[in-house]
């Protein structure tokens, strides 16, 4: 409804601009075929004494009747188009307020004030604060003690390096027990 309203506002300004072009141009028309009367009595419209070169102010005012009927003639045609865009949009608009009805008022008022309730619902949500959020900050706000991997790598060396030692000391008795002069136990 409030769409076809704003479509028909421009509409019946630019109808009611036509309109008084048309008035214009019409003044402008009848002006000059009073004038042409005088004219052609060889007489000045203004002061009615007689004037000599009437034959072109005749063709001049003749001219400018031409040229104001034909300006009415196009604003006719435009003033037409409007009009029946206008009557289309003024059913329209008719149409859709018969297909807003309400049974009563105290129906109507219901529904206001269910429209009220919901927009209230909708700014409490968004203003309202997931739990979640304030544990989450607090959690991101406690700083951790760095792991110190130092003494790790120092004792996974020691390891490794006695890993190596065992090897190297098991394949040394391994071989001491072949040797000749060595006793077997």
């Amino acid at each position: 409804l409030a769409t076809t309203q704003k479509e028909l506002t421009p509409l019946l300004e630019e109808q009611k601009t036509v309109e008084g072009e048309i008035g214009k141009f019409k003044q402008t028309k009848k002006q000059a075929e009073k004038d042409l009367v005088h004219l052609r009595d060889e007489r000045c419209p203004y002061c009615l004494q007689q004037y000599k070169d009437s034959a072109r102010k005749i063709e001049e005012c003749e001219q400018v009747a031409k040229e104001a009927l034909i300006a009415v003639a196009a604003r006719d045609v435009t003033l037409a188009e409007l009009d029946n865009r206008i009557e289309m949009l003024i059913t329209k608009k008719r149409d859709l307020q018969k297909q807003i009805q309400f049974n009563d008022l105290e129906e109507l008022i219901e529904i206001k004030n269910q429209s009220v309730t919901i927009q209230e619902k909708i700014e409490e949500l968004k203003t309202l604060i997931t739990p979640f959020i304030e544990p989450l900050e607090e959690l991101e706000a406690i700083k951790l003690d760095e792991i110190g991997y130092d003494k790790i790598n120092e004792l996974n060396k020691l390891k490794e390096h006695q890993q190596f030692l065992l090897k190297l000391l098991t394949k040394v008795l391994n071989h001491v027990a072949y040797l000749p002069g060595h006793k077997h136990r």
